[in-house]
């Protein structure tokens, strides 16, 4: 034994033997097949020889001594016994195959164990040892705790098919039941409380007063307080149809009148019903029961929104399903001398402990428990025990065990494509097989099979899926590592350990990473070759246009140049003529300078600032030359310009100076005046030509006798400059004196210079 005795034991008889000692002896009207010692230290005997067979249970090595015993099992040929890790008994017997006890700790009375019916509606304690039980049909059954002998007491004459409820006096030690209202006197059902109106009380539920003076009853007809010493009743309410229907009554410690109505909770004032003074979404619901708390709070059940608490603060916590009730549909309640409060639901048993530190802490007790059945009717606690009446029974409930932990979860079942296949660690599978149907199971008989499980696949997604179902089914995975994680849950809500299972699905070909790669480099490839042929494409299009614009302007200067030349040598020719050689041998000179200057534009196609300036000066000078004493000239550059750098065509502004010569001073013998100002604006060189001359008339701007075919050439070389043909590149405006007289003509040039020629 685990105390270290030893227990001996022939066909009939015991022997207890301590450090080496007989201890006792004493037959037995049993003879042993094998005896197995519990944890806590009770005894099972099993048999099945002779008159007496069985499992015989034995509270202690004394009990068998003496010969006190419970067969569990009579009748049956028992072979075996043992307790394992859940606490559930396992017995085996040749007759009947194998016995199971889920839980020990609660002890199930029914129609086998001497009860009239397993139906039980309600019940009611002595305060001592008597567990009342009514039932459906209308029976009652009192049952001493301490052997658990029921006996049937004589048949109440109620008009109701079933005991609706039942209360115990213990004061006048008289049972009540209803309906109607009726106690228990020496053998006799009497109806010893009467109302004037009503006659006999028709009680649905009957609650002490806390002051011990009255007994409250609800019923169909508003309700009742009951004086149990006058045997009266005083009916409150009855006169509404809507609020006819009560279910329960609730002093508080200031005298104030609860009650649970068809509508909802109600607080009864004076002669009427009043809402409450507090407001809360629960409260529409019907409220079936309310308890007012230890402390002064309050708990309401509803049909259809589980447990309101209100404390003494006026602060709600409501618990619902969602919370961990059974059920949101709670039919009664029932609170205990240790605070502890029960709901009975038809799914089961909700006890409420409320926490040190606020707050309410939920347990169930369901058939996974041991119960035979979820519908509760009606609880009792009678010295630490629970009595519970169910429609499969009465329940008496001494210790729930603490579940153990889930066991892993098996892989039953890996099949591929609708095929089974043996599954190996890491497996691989090809892009085609993709289509796969796990099955899982976990033993656990405490669950009755009825397991809550969860599952995920690593690689699809993270989140557990909780199930009751034991297969799953994937269908079109993509390739990528997987793993199959499955777990199973307790009866306290506990997860077990993962069931997991790896495996690979292989991409096809072209899924792999070194195609994806193929395709990348191809594409780059045709990226790269698209636009290096395009740039080559681009550069040998600009090329050509630059070409081509070359072309033009070299075309414009071999047109312009020998224009400019013929006018210089008409020049040249007028002062040989004149026989002047001082004067054509100066002009020849500034003549050879230009042309050099010229020469050397044309070659380049550019030349800078400053030579455009000396041109223009040389220019100038061999009209003075021509026009002697008619126009002196000034040629001004801004001090920010930096000349040397500044590149442009050769010529640009020749024309423009000529034509202030040739127009602007045609008609003037002396004091003409040409002033040539070179600014910048942003990237364009800004050219400014004013002459005093005498401007130009409407009829002129009609006709422009005066324009030369150098300003014409000069007008397509600065729109090849500005790449934007028709876009006016000069402006040329009168000038007006204070009297509004034409002073003269203004022409500014804009000529476009690129930036690396700034």
């Amino acid at each position: 034994m685990q105390n270290g005795d030893l227990l001996l034991f022939d066909a009939k008889s015991f022997r207890l033997i301590h450090d080496n000692q007989l201890q006792w002896r004493t037959l037995a009207d049993i003879y042993v097949e094998k005896i197995y010692e519990s944890p806590d230290g009770h005894l099972f005997v099993a048999s099945h020889l002779g008159d007496n067979i069985g499992l015989f249970y034995y509270e202690s090595p004394e009990q068998l001594r003496l010969g006190k015993y419970v067969n569990l099992l009579p009748g049956h040929y028992v072979t075996s016994f043992i307790i394992d890790r859940e606490s559930g008994w396992w017995a085996t017997t040749y007759d009947q195959g194998v016995f199971y006890c889920k839980n020990p700790g609660i002890e199930v009375f029914d129609a086998t164990s001497g009860l009239p019916s397993e139906d039980v509606i309600c019940l009611a304690n002595d305060g001592e040892q008597t567990i009342f039980a009514g039932f459906r049909p209308a029976d009652i059954c009192a049952i001493d705790r301490l052997d658990g002998s029921p006996q049937i007491l004589s048949r109440p004459p109620v008009l109701s098919r079933e005991i609706w409820t039942m209360y115990f006096d213990t004061g006048s030690r008289r049972l009540g039941c209803s309906s109607p209202l009726i106690f228990l006197e020496k053998d006799k059902w009497k109806a010893i409380v009467h109302h004037k109106g009503v006659g006999r009380i028709p009680a649905k539920k009957i609650t002490s007063d806390p002051r011990g003076d009255f007994l409250w009853a609800s019923s169909s007809y508003g309700f009742f307080r009951i004086d149990l010493k006058k045997n009266d009743a005083v009916q409150f309410g009855g006169n509404d149809v809507t609020l006819d229907r009560t279910f329960s009554v609730a002093l508080d410690k200031d005298g104030n009148i609860w009650v649970a109505t068809v509508n909802g909770l109600r607080l009864w004032k004076k002669d009427h019903y009043e809402l409450p003074p507090f407001k809360h979404p629960a409260l529409e619901y019907e409220a079936s029961d309310l308890k007012i708390l230890p402390d002064g709070g309050m708990a309401i059940s509803f049909n259809g929104a589980g447990v309101l608490f209100r404390d003494t603060n006026g602060d709600f916590t409501h618990l619902t399903a969602a919370e961990g009730l059974t059920d949101d549909f709670i039919s009664s309640l029932y609170l205990d001398g240790e605070g502890k409060l029960y709901a009975c639901s038809n799914k089961g048993l909700n006890i409420l402990h409320q926490k040190s530190g606020g707050g309410w802490e939920i347990s169930s007790i369901t058939i996974k428990e041991g119960l035979p059945s979820n519908q509760i009717n009606d609880i009792t606690v009678l010295a630490c025990e629970s009595w519970v009446a169910t429609n499969k029974g009465l329940a008496r409930i001494r210790e729930v065990p603490v579940p153990g932990p889930m066991p892993e979860p098996v892989i039953e079942k890996f099949s591929v494509n609708n095929h089974e296949v043996f599954f190996l660690e890491n497996m691989h599978l090809s892009y085609k097989q993709n289509n796969l149907t796990i099955r899982f199971y976990a033993l656990n008989y405490p669950s009755g099979g009825d397991i809550n499980y969860r599952y995920r696949l690593l690689g699809a997604d993270s989140t557990y899926i909780q199930s009751h179902t034991r297969e799953v089914n994937y269908a079109n995975l993509p390739p990528g590592a997987y793993t199959f994680e499955v777990q199973a849950q307790n009866e306290a809500g506990e997860w077990g350990v993962s069931a997991r299972r790896a495996f690979e699905i292989l991409p096809a070909w072209w899924q792999t990473g070194w195609f994806r790669a193929l395709l990348v480099a191809l594409l780059v490839m045709a990226i790269v070759i698209f636009f290096q042929s395009r740039l080559r494409a681009v550069r040998r299009d600009n090329e050509t246009r630059n070409q081509i614009q070359e072309l033009e302007a070299a075309a414009l200067r071999a047109q312009m140049n020998p224009h400019f030349i013929f006018n210089c040598l008409s020049s040249i020719q007028e002062f040989i003529v004149e026989n002047d050689p001082a004067a054509a041998t100066r002009y020849l000179a500034r003549f050879a300078r230009l042309v050099r200057l010229a020469l050397h534009g044309s070659v380049d196609g550019l030349h800078t600032l400053n030579e455009e300036v000396d041109m223009l000066d040389n220019y100038l000078a061999l009209e003075q030359l021509r026009f002697p004493g008619k126009f002196i000239y000034e040629i001004k550059t801004a001090p920010d310009l930096e000349s040397e750098e500044i590149q442009l065509p050769p010529m640009l502004v020749q024309p423009f100076v000529e034509n202030a010569i040739l127009h602007g001073m045609k008609n003037k013998g002396e004091g003409g005046h040409i002033v040539i100002v070179f600014s910048q604006n942003n990237s364009n060189l800004v050219v400014t030509v004013t002459d005093n001359g005498p401007g130009f008339s409407s009829k002129e701007t009609a006709h422009r006798e005066y324009k030369s075919v150098g300003m014409t050439l000069t007008k397509h070389r600065l729109e090849i400059l500005s790449g934007n043909a028709g876009v006016e590149t000069f402006l040329s405006e009168n000038i007006t004196n204070a009297e509004g007289e034409v002073a003269g003509l203004r022409v500014v040039l804009h000529i476009p210079i690129p930036k690396d020629r700034l």
